[in-house]
């Protein structure tokens, strides 16, 4: 289930830094769901690769090496910002999701013949958890919350030096 949300807040996350924000997390979350056999392939597993990518020969990637005929990665954010990093390079269309997909298949993303079908059938009947789809608010609270512990340990490093200050300043004055 951890892995699961993560991809999904990495999904989120990165769609917006790579100026995919049209585009729902869900739809690419569901093409990863379907790439993946819900996270169960051994590309996946062993790969770290939940969309099924080839190592790109030209364009700026995050792979590692190959394994199994498909790219591995340090890491699963690693392999989501290289898909990013895909659909950028190939001009994906962030319009609406209708055009992202087409766009997608368009660039010879997948062999498969019918994957557009496949892609949509999985984002129509896939049943994702209440935890995962909220992962976006608990993210942003804890986000809240550390900066507010990141404030809270500011202030009091700077009361602790003023007072020193203070206590030195008055010591000074004893002299």
């Amino acid at each position: 289930m951890l892995t699961k949300i993560l991809i999904w807040v990495y999904i989120h996350f990165l769609k917006q830094w790579y100026g995919f924000s049209k585009i729902s997390t869900r739809l690419i979350y569901a093409q990863a769901y379907h790439e993946t056999g819900n996270f169960t392939s051994k590309v996946f597993k062993q790969n770290k690769n939940p969309f099924g990518m080839r190592q790109a020969k030209i364009r700026k990637n995050f792979a590692t090496g190959t394994s199994l005929g498909h790219a591995t990665f340090s890491s699963l954010f690693n392999s989501v910002r290289d898909y990013f990093e895909r659909q950028k390079n190939f001009r994906i269309d962030s319009t609406n999701d209708s055009k992202f997909m087409v766009s997608t298949v368009n660039s010879n993303y997948a062999e498969d013949k019918l994957y557009l079908q496949k892609w949509q059938k999985t984002v129509d009947t896939i049943k994702i958890s209440p935890v995962i789809q909220n992962s976006n608010k608990i993210i942003g609270f804890l986000i809240i919350l550390f900066a507010l512990y990141l404030i809270h340990t500011i202030y009091q490093a700077y009361i602790s030096k003023k007072t020193k200050s203070i206590q030195r300043f008055k010591t000074l004055q004893t002299i």
